[in-house]
C-alpha cells in the first residue's frame, strides 16, 4: 500500500490531466458497437468561445472554471480548460488551488500533445505537479515534474504506446456538445494510464461507454438528456457525461477516482436576445 501522500499524487496527476482516453476509429464496430461522432466539430467548439463551469464535490460547490478551444496556425487545436478552487483536497492531505489542462489535436480529432499544471494550497511537500507529454512515432513519453519552492524533482515514466489512428475521447473532456447519440448504444475505449503502464505485466485496461436516456437536474429543471456511462467490466461506472437530448449540450460531468469523486456542472447559458 503507498503512503497516503503517493496516493493523493496520483489522485492529482489523474485530476490534473482528467485521465487520458482514446479510442480506435478502426475497430471492430460490430464487437465495440460504433462510437459516436467524438471526432467534433473543432470549428463550431472555436466558435463556442468560453464555456463557464462549476465544480462539485459531495453536492457542495469548490471551484468554478472555464474551457475553451482555441485553433493554432498549423491547423491543430488546442482543447483548455483552467479552474480555480476554494474548498477542494484529496483524501485530506493535498488541497487544490488552481488546474489547468490542454490536449492539442488535429483537425481530425487525433490526439498530438498534452499538458497540465496542478497548484496545491499550503502544501508542505509539493507546490505544484507539471505534467506534458507529445505523441512521437506512435509514443507518448509522460514529462512529470514536482515543484517545491524553488527545487524541481523530475519523476521518470516510461514511454507507452497509443493506439494507432487514435482520436481523442476523454469523459471529462469539456466540449461543448456531443452529437449522434443513442439509446441503448454501446462502445469500447482503451483506457491509457501513464501510471500503470510504469509497471511490467500491467495491460491496458478497457472502458465500456454505454447509453442511456434518462433525466438531469440541470438549473432546478429535469433536463432530458443522454447519459454516457463509461466502466471497466464488471466494475462500477468511473465517469459520466450528461448530453442535453434535443440540441447535444454538454451539461455535466462526472468522475470517480481512488474514493474522490468530481462533477463538471455547466453553469446557466446566457439568455438568447
Amino acid at each position: 500500500m503507498p503512503p497516503r501522500w503517493l496516493t493523493a499524487l496520483i489522485v492529482a496527476f489523474w485530476l490534473g490531466t482528467t485521465g487520458w482516453l482514446v479510442y480506435r476509429e478502426v475497430a471492430d464496430r460490430v464487437h465495440s458497437g460504433e462510437p459516436p461522432r467524438f471526432a467534433i466539430d473543432l470549428t463550431d467548439e472555436v466558435s463556442a468561445n468560453t464555456i463557464a463551469w462549476n465544480v462539485l464535490q459531495k453536492g457542495e460547490r469548490v471551484g468554478m472554471g472555464r474551457s475553451w478551444v482555441r485553433r493554432r496556425p498549423d491547423r491543430t487545436f488546442e482543447l483548455r480548460s483552467e479552474f480555480r478552487f476554494h474548498e477542494f483536497s484529496v483524501l485530506n492531505v493535498l488541497k487544490f488551488r488552481k488546474m489547468t489542462s490542454m490536449y492539442r489535436v488535429d483537425a481530425d480529432g487525433h490526439f498530438q500533445a498534452l499538458a497540465a499544471e496542478v497548484y496545491f494550497e499550503n502544501n508542505p511537500v509539493f507546490d505544484m505537479l507539471e505534467v506534458a507529454g507529445e505523441l512521437r512515432d506512435g509514443f507518448v513519453t509522460p514529462r512529470v515534474k514536482c515543484h517545491s519552492g524553488r527545487n524541481v524533482i523530475d519523476m521518470p515514466f516510461k514511454k507507452f504506446k497509443v493506439p494507432e489512428r487514435g482520436s481523442v475521447l476523454n469523459p471529462m473532456h469539456l466540449v461543448n456538445k456531443i452529437h449522434d447519440l443513442y439509446d441503448g448504444q454501446t462502445w469500447h475505449i482503451p483506457l491509457l494510464d501513464p501510471f500503470g503502464a510504469q509497471f511490467p505485466g500491467q495491460s491496458m485496461h478497457e472502458l465500456k461507454a454505454e447509453v442511456s436516456r434518462d433525466r438531469l437536474v440541470w438549473q432546478n429543471q429535469a433536463t432530458p438528456c443522454f447519459r454516457i456511462d463509461y466502466r471497466e467490466p464488471g466494475k462500477k461506472v468511473t465517469a459520466r457525461t450528461w448530453v442535453r437530448s434535443n440540441d447535444g449540450l454538454v451539461l455535466q460531468q462526472e468522475a470517480a477516482h481512488e474514493g474522490q469523486e468530481i462533477i463538471l456542472q455547466r453553469e446557466k447559458l446566457p439568455e438568447s436576445k
